[in-house]
């Protein structure tokens, strides 16, 4: 290498941590002198250490099964060949669901390490972050398969998970694709047949009693399944699986029978008039 080449190196080099000195950030240095962002990172990492931290997969029964149950009742995933990105989003309501969506953001931020980006288009929140890791992780637990919300479940029988596990899950779905009636009842509508028997068989591990029922569906379009939990188990459910969806958990403590008003209970089947 001759003198000029590693004079000119020696000055390119001495103009990114100028720059990096003078907090101008690496796309905006990268553009302005024509370098590759990595070899800009490089020196920003011995300057002021690492910008990004690496992702993680969680450990804790509780942390994965309440982000899987929230992405089964909520989530998508997709690869896109052009970019390739694995691309995982979350689609919520811009207004009921604006406390929930920070919630998760936190939870994804602190467990995984990603950043969520959140975007608001008309009624709809939508959260996302890029991660194969991720993307491949959610596979290893769900059956996603083409039509994530017709044959969404989980992949292994229910015995080889924990029960933290599992009330987490339950947790998540309810927590995005839960209501709590007018009358105290909680329901979960799915389309997916194999999911919601196996939300009714953790419920009732739990020792919640509930009924599955086949709503009536219109020309073209999949059936949905809608799961119900009597109003005298809503204190039982908030005890042994709960909500992290604040606005769902405050109307649920509202509508939670009073112990000292005896033989309190809803008796009505409307399915109407639902908290979403």
């Amino acid at each position: 290498m001759n003198s000029t080449k590693i004079n000119k190196i020696r000055i390119q080099r001495e103009e990114i941590i100028t720059l990096i000195k003078q907090g101008i950030s690496i796309p905006k240095i990268s553009k302005k002198l024509g370098i590759n962002k990595s070899k800009i990172y490089y020196h920003y990492k011995k300057i002021k250490g690492r910008k990004y931290s690496l992702e993680v997969l969680p450990s804790n029964n509780q942390v994965i099964g309440e982000f899987l149950g929230a992405f089964a009742g909520d989530g998508s995933c997709y690869y896109d060949k052009k970019r390739g990105h694995y691309t995982i989003n979350f689609h919520l309501h811009a207004k009921d669901d604006k406390q929930y969506g920070l919630f998760l953001q936190k939870t994804i931020k602190k467990n995984f390490k990603k950043k969520v980006r959140s975007y608001s288009v008309k009624n709809e929140l939508r959260l996302v972050f890029y991660s194969k890791k991720v993307f491949e992780f959610i596979e290893g637990y769900l059956t996603i398969e083409k039509n994530k919300t017709l044959n969404v479940s989980l992949r292994w029988p229910l015995n080889a998970f924990s029960k933290q596990f599992k009330a987490s899950f339950v947790r998540g779905l309810f927590d995005t694709d839960g209501h709590v009636r007018q009358g105290g009842r909680l329901a979960l509508g799915l389309i997916s047949e194999q999911l919601i028997l196996q939300v009714s068989n953790i419920l009732k591990e739990f020792e919640i009693d509930n009924r599955i029922y086949l709503r009536k569906k219109l020309p073209n379009q999949h059936r949905l399944y809608e799961l119900t939990i009597p109003r005298r188990y809503l204190a039982t459910y908030l005890k042994r699986i709960g909500f992290s969806n604040k606005r769902k958990n405050a109307v649920a403590e509202i509508r939670t029978p009073d112990p000292s008003r005896k033989g309190e209970e809803f008796s009505g089947h409307s399915v109407g008039n639902a908290v979403s």
